[in-house]
């Protein structure tokens, strides 16, 4: 006759203080250092960058140096302007750079709001200036010769704008499509002045110039602007990663929150692989941040969204790790409990013990063995993983006949001596019957092989 008996025993309170625990201060420890280690690496990627921007800007330098006098002056001033703020902000970024996230965003923040002032004044100083040269374009009707040399020349310099933004600026990223439709009215203003329409070709190229002109500028900072929050998304992402990296390993702590010296935490182990899944999200992440295609607001989401949810997602890992070796232990010490309470009520002996399938993170099966022969083996498992409750699965196998009464007596027992030892043991209780067909894995164990052993056999 064979008996099943489970017990759960409750170790909820340890459970719940673990949970609460704020992991975020675990995985933040020895922030100096990590943004250190972030700080060197993103003024790295940051002069990449912005060699980039110099180069573009030197291009520029070099197409204004063709235009007319007028303009020349006029975007001269403009590329200053353009060129101080790339230089402010590479200084802010490289200042900043693996400092915290929300400060970072506050300085993003400011930096795109004078942004938009910028542009804005911009724009009604060029359009100021298209309305007075409109009024000086009827007074040329009557001496084709300026008109004839103005139009040329406007045509020219709009000419050289143009070349300018398809050959440096990512123009269809911005303003898909208005640099093409510049350059089909330029067209029409050529066949104008070829036909010495004068007048009408020279207010359209006056005019495509100063669009041209605007969309530059607006082309530039929008850069600059994706840019900013390149830097600071690739800052947001290393730190995580940083993070994961001190991670992999952490002090094991006891019930008072204390280190127990001696003991460390394999993140990755006790978390089912979990720390590896979130090196390869980060991974991702990170590729997608140095990416030239990924837009400013994907890369506003990763600084503002992604990447903190990636840092909250660390600590619940490391959280879940703890819980894991927590339970793990319990399971052991139950079992040390268990042992003796059946060697001194039952004299049963120990035999052996092991994890399922070596295993720490599953159930842990001991073997007893009474001197008839009879054997018992223990299954200790948790009920559930978030609960810090375990059961108890008491399964014997006896040589000669046991009454039901015998065994319900020692399973009490065994829940006597658990709460005479500080756990919350709840009443034993029938293992469910299986339904006919249905695979007990854990049964394939050879610890669960009950049947009596050859003459010899290893215990």
């Amino acid at each position: 006759m064979s008996g099943r008996k489970q017990i759960q025993v409750d170790e909820s309170q340890w459970y719940r203080l673990l949970k609460s625990a704020d992991e975020l201060k675990t995985v933040r420890r020895d922030l100096p250092k990590l943004i250190q280690g972030v700080r060197e690496q993103a003024r790295a990627d940051m002069a990449g960058e912005f060699e980039a921007v110099r180069r573009r800007q030197q291009q520029s330098e070099e197409a204004v140096r063709r235009l007319s006098d007028q303009n020349r002056a006029l975007e001269e001033e403009t590329n200053r302007r353009l060129h101080q703020q790339a230089a402010d902000l590479h200084q802010r970024l490289t200042h900043t750079a693996g400092e915290l996230r929300a400060e970072t965003r506050t300085q993003l923040d400011e930096q795109r709001r004078k942004f938009e002032t910028d542009l804005a004044e911009e724009r009604r100083e060029r359009r100021a200036e298209i309305a007075g040269l409109s009024a000086d374009v009827k007074e040329l009707q009557h001496d084709r010769t300026r008109a004839e040399q103005l139009s040329a020349t406007w045509l020219a310099d709009a000419g050289s704008m143009a070349d300018l933004i398809a050959d440096t600026l990512p123009h269809e990223r911005y303003a898909p499509g208005e640099l093409d439709a510049v350059r089909l009215r330029l067209g029409q203003a050529r066949g104008n002045h070829d036909l010495g329409r004068y007048d009408a070709a020279l207010a359209v190229a006056q005019e495509g110039y100063y669009t041209l002109s605007e969309l530059r500028v607006r082309i530039e900072q929008a850069e600059l602007l994706r840019r900013s929050w390149q830097s600071a998304a690739v800052q947001a992402v290393l730190l995580v990663e940083q993070q994961v990296r001190r991670s992999a390993q952490l002090p094991v702590v006891g019930p008072d929150q204390r280190e127990i010296p001696g003991y460390a935490l394999d993140v990755d182990f006790w978390s089912a692989g979990a720390l590896d899944e979130l090196r390869d999200r980060l991974d991702e992440l990170l590729e997608r941040s140095r990416d030239e295609a990924t837009t400013a607001e994907e890369l506003e989401r990763i600084c503002r969204e992604e990447a903190p949810a990636l840092e909250a997602q660390l600590a619940d890992t490391v959280r879940q790790a703890r819980l894991c070796q927590l339970a793990s232990q319990i399971r052991v010490n139950l079992a040390d409990e268990v042992v003796q309470a059946l060697a001194e009520t039952a004299f049963y002996a120990y035999v052996e013990d092991d994890f399922v399938g070596s295993d720490q993170r599953g159930a842990h099966i001991t073997r007893l063995r009474h001197e008839t022969g009879s054997e018992i083996v223990i299954d200790i498992d948790t009920a559930d993983p978030a609960s810090g409750r375990n059961v108890i699965r008491v399964i014997s196998s006896d040589r000669d006949t046991e009454a039901e009464a015998d065994q319900r007596a020692r399973a009490e027992a065994v829940r006597r001596m658990l709460e005479a030892g500080g756990h919350q043991a709840h009443a034993p209780v029938p293992m469910p019957r299986l339904e006919p067909g249905t695979p007990d894995l854990r049964t394939d164990d050879p610890r669960y092989d009950l049947r009596p052993k050859p003459q010899g056999e290893g215990a």
